[in-house]
């Protein structure tokens, strides 16, 4: 099982529900190195990078403070590919709600998608993530994330 093969560390800075599990089970799939912010761009696997590292600068500078305060949940960078994984949780980021949060959430992503992959979860596809399991099926919500967004997890 899943659980027996990873040891959690929780001295490192991850801010929503789900991230140090998503974290976990990407470590073990992927066979990555764990980075950290000083390490970027190595190959390897980075919690809570900031926005402005993976977009372009001019788009960067055109968008609002709310979202120049922005970080990516955990990114992956591999030779030649780049993965940003949102884990996008109730009350996740901004502090916006409805409509706001949504509209936010989409130009986040549009940037992101410019030059990365991007992978999105969320509660109701990732029940277990969200509740903090680490366990086999929550590595299979994280797989099945994955594959809904057509993007190949590293090394899996």
């Amino acid at each position: 099982m899943i659980q027996k093969m990873i040891q959690m560390s929780f001295t490192d800075q991850f801010i929503g529900k789900g991230e140090r599990v998503t974290f976990e089970i990407l470590k073990h799939l992927t066979k990555l190195p764990e980075r950290n912010l000083k390490q970027f761009p190595q190959i390897g696997i980075y919690k809570q990078v900031p926005l402005r590292w993976v977009v372009f600068e001019e788009d960067f500078n055109l968008l609002s403070d709310a979202h120049k305060k922005g970080s990516i949940d955990i990114f992956i960078i591999t030779e030649g590919k780049s993965i940003a994984v949102r884990v996008q949780g109730p009350g996740h980021g901004t502090g916006l709600k409805g409509m706001g949060k949504v509209k936010h959430d989409k130009v986040q992503a549009d940037l992101i998608k410019k030059n990365n992959h991007l992978v999105d979860l969320n509660p109701r596809e990732c029940p277990q993530i969200f509740k903090e399991r680490l366990t086999e099926k929550s590595e299979n919500e994280l797989i099945e994330s994955f594959k809904t967004a057509k993007v190949e997890i590293p090394g899996f």
